[in-house]
């Protein structure tokens, strides 16, 4: 493998995980090498980014270049692979004899290194400290407190893109973050942390995607602070209470959100769906299992230009047919999920005849799909992957008639 390939891989690494500019050096390094498969691959899979498609499906695509790296199996599900790049969850001592095993890795590969003691943490930085590949990404998954002493070891830890705290005990945390100057993702399991600790969270200088689950206590002037953070675009939080409409304001004003999930503002409102007109960038939008009875004009949805991926599984109640008629006017929505929808019927398919650029579409879970909807989903004719799992409406010869007529969409289940 030249240095070139592998300047490459570290830039990659080292990038914003949306910067199209080294992933696009790499295709142009692939072609120009006579890897066009791999060109293409790399094109393919970066165009649209926002993209996380269907797993099973991703896995069949991404199966050579696990092959090819000889990446031991996840332990937190299928090794994941998504815009070109694979990742994977270890635990620590089997990430050490991959990587010993594996020190010329040719493809961008992101770990996360499961860490369940402070005397794994501290084996895990002295690794990295003496086993240099620039070419990788790192993140970690905690499953301890972190009290001052972790704190100390990570703020050796310049090279982390990622973090998790999964804290099993929930104990408070009270230990400020060090600066980490690579940190573009951080996600906390509980709300079992100080306002101050909060704060160091934020301060992170490359945070890019927040995820905060299973917030239980009224904590809103620490989530207000979340405006401080300026590089943040991806923003997820999970609030079993509801939101006041004020905070999103507040984020939508404040922040170049691309990724955003609204499970903390349950049941969405129109005001609240026309705030996001404040996110012209956004790409990715989630309103899985909410209640949207209260938004009557779906309209502002339309003026997302740039979206590339609507979650709209397991809503409460129907779809309205304004809502899927108003997605027509997004050029680049290019994944849909309509999943766990029990009252999705044929005929609200009607308006997706007009997504001329869909590629992939989730409908799995679906009971009162029918047979009556395959001519509409037959006229998709830039389906790449379509779910039916759990649709089973749609009868055997029904969805072959599909696979004839689509031939270039793998249709889920197969075979079935």
């Amino acid at each position: 493998m030249s240095i070139d390939r592998n300047a490459l891989l570290a830039a990659i690494a080292y990038a914003d995980d949306d910067d199209q500019t080294p992933w696009m050096a790499f295709a142009d390094w692939l072609e120009e090498h006579g890897e066009t498969v791999a060109a293409a691959f790399v094109q393919d899979s970066r165009e649209f980014p926002a993209v996380q498609g269907i797993t099973l499906l991703n896995w069949e695509r991404y199966r050579p270049i696990v092959a090819r790296l000889q990446l031991p199996p996840g332990i937190e599900g299928p090794i994941e692979g998504r815009a070109g790049s694979v990742r994977v969850t270890l635990p620590i001592r089997v990430f050490m004899r991959w990587a010993l095993a594996h020190r010329n890795v040719d493809w961008p590969v992101m770990i996360h290194i499961q860490i369940r003691s402070l005397s794994e943490l501290e084996e895990t930085y002295v690794f990295l400290r003496d086993f240099s590949q620039p070419t990788l990404r790192i993140g970690l998954i905690l499953y301890l407190t972190c009290n001052s002493q972790v704190m100390k070891v990570l703020a050796q830890m310049s090279e982390l893109v990622a973090m998790e705290f999964r804290d099993p005990f929930e104990a408070v945390q009270r230990e400020p973050m060090p600066i980490l100057p690579r940190l573009q993702s951080i996600i906390l399991n509980h709300d079992a942390i100080t306002a101050d600790t909060f704060a160091s969270l934020i301060a992170q200088p490359m945070l890019k995607s927040l995820t905060f689950m299973n917030v239980r206590r009224p904590i809103l002037p620490m989530l207000e602070t979340i405006r401080e953070a300026k590089s943040l675009r991806s923003l997820w939080v999970d609030s079993q209470q509801s939101l006041p409409s004020t905070m999103l304001q507040i984020w939508t004003q404040s922040l170049p959100l691309e990724r955003l999930t609204l499970h903390g503002f349950n049941p969405l409102n129109d005001r609240e769906l026309t705030m996001l007109r404040s996110c012209p960038r956004l790409r990715d939008l989630s309103m899985a299992f909410m209640n949207l009875s209260g938004v009557r004009d779906p309209g502002p949805i339309a003026e997302f230009r740039l979206l590339e991926r609507l979650d709209l599984s397991g809503l409460r109640h129907s779809i309205s047919p304004a809502m899927l008629t108003t997605l027509a006017g997004l050029p680049r929505l290019t994944e849909l999920s309509l999943g766990y929808n029990e009252h999705l019927t044929d005929s609200a398919l009607i308006p997706l005849m007009d997504l001329s650029n869909l590629r992939i579409l989730h409908l799995h879970g679906s009971p009162r799909l029918t047979g009556k909807c395959v001519p509409i989903l037959a006229r998709l004719r830039s389906l790449r992957g379509l779910d039916l799992t759990g649709s089973d409406g749609i009868r055997l010869r029904e969805r072959e008639l599909l696979r004839r007529v689509l031939p270039g969409c793998v249709i889920l289940p197969i075979g079935r």
